[in-house]
């Protein structure tokens, strides 16, 4: 897990420029955890769905965008999940997945 900070400037229609706002960001890479475990994620980038296998029975699943916001949670009862993800923005997405107290983070595209 990578730390990255960034800046940046609020400027208003008028040109005007405001706070500066700075925000840490913590890169997380754990594909091979998700590997380890058992656990396929795919297509990656994803279009309508993203199709998890691999979960173990009551995994809970959290989508998360690229500020934070929760824009999906969901209680998965069997081994493969198949999420409808063409409602979100494209951009970078946080998976979580809570199986067995075990949470297992990455990141997934939507295009």
């Amino acid at each position: 897990e990578a730390t990255t900070t960034a800046k940046f400037n609020a400027v208003a229609e008028n040109k005007r420029v405001g706070d500066v706002y700075t925000f840490t960001i913590n890169v997380i890479s754990a594909v091979d955890d998700l590997i380890e475990e058992g656990i396929t994620m795919f297509p990656n980038p994803a279009n309508d769905q993203l199709t998890i296998k691999g979960l173990t029975e009551n995994s809970n699943v959290k989508i998360m965008n690229a500020v934070g916001q929760l824009v999906y949670n969901g209680l998965i009862e069997s081994s493969k999940a198949v999420i409808n993800v063409s409602s979100l923005d494209n951009g970078v997405y946080i998976l979580q997945i809570d199986a067995n107290g075990k949470v297992l983070t990455t990141k997934f595209i939507k295009q």
